[in-house]
C-alpha cells in the first residue's frame, strides 16, 4: 500500500471514530440518571438544579407521579406555588388517595392565595369521607388562611367524630385557641390532651407556659368522650 493510500485510510478511520463519538454524546441520558442527579441536587439544597432535572423527568415521563411530587416540592421551595400547584394537581389525579400529595396540593393552593379553590377542595374531601383526618386538615389550612370560624367548626367536628379517642384533635383545638388569644379554652384543651399521656413533654411545656403544673390532678377527660 502506498503512503498516499495509507494516509487516506487513516483519515477515513479518524473521521469515522469522531462521527461515532459525536453520535454517542448526543444520546439522551437515561431517565434513571436524570432522577439520580435531581435527587442528589435536592439533597444538597441545589434546588434550581433539582428543578431542571425533575422537569426533564416529567417532560419525558408525564405519568411519573413520584417525580411530579418531587418537582412540586421543589417549586414550593423556590417560591413558585402556582407552578407547583399544576404539577401537584396532576399527581393528585394520578394518586387521589395519597395523603402526602393532598397536603402538598393544599399547601400550593394556600401559598398561591387560591383560597376559594383550596376550601372547595378540602370541603369536598370532608363531604366524601367525613373522617377525623380530613376535618383536621380543613381546620389546619383554614387557620393558616385566616378563617378562624371555619377552622373552629372543622376542628370541633374532628373532635366529635374522634369521640375523645386520640390526642390530635385536642392539640389542634389548643393551637387554634392559643392563636386567637383565648387562653382559657386553649388551656382546657391542653388539659384534655394531657389525659392521653401524662409524660407528653410537648403538652407539659405548653401547660407550664400558662403558669400551671401539669400533674395528674390537672387532667380532665375530653368533652367528646363523655
Amino acid at each position: 500500500m502506498s503512503r498516499k493510500s495509507l494516509a487516506c485510510l487513516l483519515l477515513v478511520s479518524m473521521a469515522t471514530t469522531l462521527a461515532l463519538g459525536g453520535c454517542a454524546s448526543d444520546r439522551p441520558r437515561s431517565l434513571e440518571t436524570v432522577r439520580t442527579v435531581g435527587d442528589r441536587a435536592y439533597d444538597r439544597g441545589e434546588y434550581q438544579t433539582a428543578f431542571i432535572e425533575y422537569s426533564e423527568v416529567v417532560d419525558r415521563s408525564p405519568a411519573d407521579w413520584r417525580y411530579r411530587v418531587n418537582l412540586g416540592k421543589t417549586l414550593l421551595i423556590l417560591e413558585r406555588p402556582r407552578a407547583a400547584r399544576e404539577h401537584l394537581a396532576v399527581a393528585h389525579n394520578l394518586r387521589p388517595n395519597d395523603e402526602r400529595i393532598v397536603d402538598l396540593f393544599a399547601q400550593a393552593m394556600l401559598e398561591a392565595d387560591d383560597h376559594d379553590d383550596l376550601f372547595s377542595f378540602l370541603r369536598q374531601r370532608v363531604e366524601q369521607r367525613r373522617d377525623v383526618a380530613n376535618y383536621l386538615r380543613l381546620g389546619h389550612f383554614a387557620l393558616r388562611a385566616g378563617d378562624v370560624d371555619e377552622a373552629e367548626r372543622a376542628l370541633l367536628t374532628a373532635a366529635r367524630i374522634d369521640r375523645g379517642r386520640t390526642i390530635e384533635p385536642q392539640l389542634a383545638l389548643a393551637e387554634l385557641y392559643a392563636n386567637i388569644g383565648d387562653d382559657e379554652r386553649a388551656l382546657r384543651r391542653l388539659r384534655m390532651a394531657l389525659s392521653f399521656d401524662l409524660n407528653n413533654e410537648e403538652v407539659r411545656q405548653r401547660i407550664r407556659a400558662y403558669g400551671e403544673i401539669p400533674g395528674p390532678s390537672f387532667v380532665i377527660v375530653p368533652d367528646e368522650a363523655r
